[in-house]
């Protein structure tokens, strides 16, 4: 199980540089975007419980095994799942990360970008 998350958080940083390119600031995003916003949000499913609150707040739940302990590859999650929600929902919204004891451990929105905050 532990092989599968670290695949998982492999893929989704490999997946995230297709993110960042964008041929012309006007133009939509492109269809390989799109694609990679949705693998990496399908990925994101496997390792945490997503809830939303209203249309403006995401939270997601680890599971107890899938943790990362790494802060790097926590702060490589954060950014991989903020940056899909706000290609597939065409914003950016207030997002929320919890461990699996309940404590916030990263948080993403408008005002203050993508922090870790323990």
């Amino acid at each position: 199980m532990i092989y599968a998350a670290k695949k998982t958080l492999i893929m989704m940083f490999i997946a995230t540089s297709f993110l960042f390119y964008r041929p012309t600031p006007a133009l939509p995003f492109t269809k390989q975007q799109v694609w990679t916003a949705n693998f990496i949000m399908s990925q994101a499913k496997k390792l945490a419980k997503i809830s939303v609150e209203g249309n403006i707040i995401l939270v997601l739940n680890f599971k107890l095994y899938l943790y990362p302990k790494d802060i790097n590859k926590r702060l490589i999650f954060v950014r991989a799942v903020a940056n899909a929600d706000a290609i597939l929902s065409g914003r950016s919204r207030s997002i929320y990360f919890y461990d699996p004891s309940g404590n916030e451990f990263a948080r993403a929105d408008i005002l203050n970008g993508i922090r870790l905050t323990n």
